[in-house]
């Protein structure tokens, strides 16, 4: 048995088969992997991981089990499910994983899955546990899936608090252990006791305040798309492959990038010393109409649109192809699924609470499109009209 003391939770208690799990290189290079990618630019203290995370998940994975009454057997493996969730994840978390969408077709939750099957995590994993229901939880396709991908689960339960505290934002306290101690099971379906019922609302607050002033935040998007870019031409080029950025951590990844083409370390140079883009145009999703946004979203779904709207627009005006880029983050419209027992019956939370109702909405006024560009071609870049390039 062995203790970690994390920043969030205390001490989190590891057994012999977890500690196996850590020792290895797979989980270790989670060390090298930051939470929030390129967020450090923009809140200096952001500099948590996924491994962190990744302890903390499974610290809250298991007092879930235990409130729910889980045998110790589906306990421990539903703590090892938390613990190796992210082992997918490539260089910087999120920033790089629409680069594996647009070019691989992967997201960093396949990665995990070829991560545990094609390495020691495989044996390890078969020597203690049932290495088919693991992957079968992981991939989604249990009941016990929705502890870990849901709406409210613990992944993201435990990315809120640790966010919320290393970027020094107020905005992610939440109530956790009313959360917690009001999970319940109901047909092999993960619901919510009435009690938690504010302070789940409390949760999906500090989510849309969370996405407002973090994940979204503009000075981030501006150097993640700055990142995204130089990758791009590398993946484009052939120099670049899917077995490198899974292979990668941070370090690699800004190693290789500072020794690439011109393009590509110019970019990253720029990064390096804070010397960002600035935004010339945005379009938010309260300004645009139902036909514009599926406009865009198509091209969001379109490398090759995307690729020819930038360049298109830098030989309009004479500049360089890497000195316009387009930004089209996904659009936060999933719907609210928590179930609630409200004594007499189950019901979804949009039903009985207006503040959920409301936050779907209010995640989508926080999507929108827009151009960065050089300070010195801003005023050059911000008289363009995006949607004569976008029907083009």
């Amino acid at each position: 048995m062995k203790i970690i003391r994390d920043t969030i939770h205390g001490d989190i208690m590891l057994d012999e088969a977890e500690i196996s799990i850590i020792d290895t290189k797979e989980f270790q290079r989670l060390r090298r992997i930051k939470q929030l990618g390129l967020s450090y630019l923009t809140y200096p203290s952001a500099n948590h991981t996924r491994f962190e995370h990744s302890l903390g998940t499974m610290y809250i994975m298991d007092k879930i089990c235990r409130n729910l009454g889980l045998d110790d057997d589906v306990r421990k493996l539903m703590r090892l499910v938390a613990l190796v969730h992210d082992l997918g994840h490539c260089p910087l978390s999120h920033t790089s994983e629409e680069v594996l969408i647009k070019f691989f077709g992967k997201k960093h939750e396949d990665l995990t899955i070829y991560k545990i099957k094609n390495s020691e995590l495989k044996d390890i994993i078969n020597k203690h546990y049932d290495l088919s229901l693991l992957l079968n939880i992981l991939e989604g396709h249990h009941p016990m899936s929705k502890l870990i991908s849901g709406t409210i689960d613990c992944d993201r339960l435990d990315y809120i608090l640790r966010d919320s505290y290393h970027t020094g934002v107020a905005y992610g306290i939440i109530d956790l252990n009313r959360i917690l101690n009001n999970v319940e099971l109901h047909n092999d379906e993960v619901i919510f006791n009435v009690k938690s019922l504010s302070a789940i609302e409390g949760f999906l607050i500090a989510r849309y305040l969370m996405n407002a002033s973090v994940y979204y935040h503009h000075t981030t998007r501006i150097a993640e798309r700055m990142l995204l870019k130089a990758i791009e031409i590398n993946i484009e080029d052939k120099r670049l492959s899917l077995e490198d950025l899974i292979k990668f951590d941070d370090i690699d990844l800004f190693s290789f990038l500072r020794n690439s083409n011109k393009e590509s370390r110019n970019l990253v140079q720029y990064i390096d010393s804070r010397k960002l883009y600035k935004r010339a145009l945005i379009y938010k999703f309260n300004e645009l109409n139902d036909e514009q946004i599926r406009s865009i979203l198509s091209v969001r779904n379109n490398h090759k649109a995307w690729k020819r709207i930038e360049i298109e627009i830098a030989e309009d005006l004479k500049l360089d192809e890497c000195d316009v880029l387009l930004d089209i983050p996904r659009l936060l419209d999933e719907k609210i699924l928590i179930k609630i027992n409200i004594g007499k019956e189950i019901t979804e939370i949009e039903n009985i609470s207006s503040i959920a109702l409301s936050l779907t909405t209010s995640m989508k006024n926080l999507w929108f499109v827009a151009l960065y560009t050089k300070k010195e071609h801003i005023d050059r870049v911000k008289k363009i009209n995006l949607f004569n390039y976008i029907s083009s």
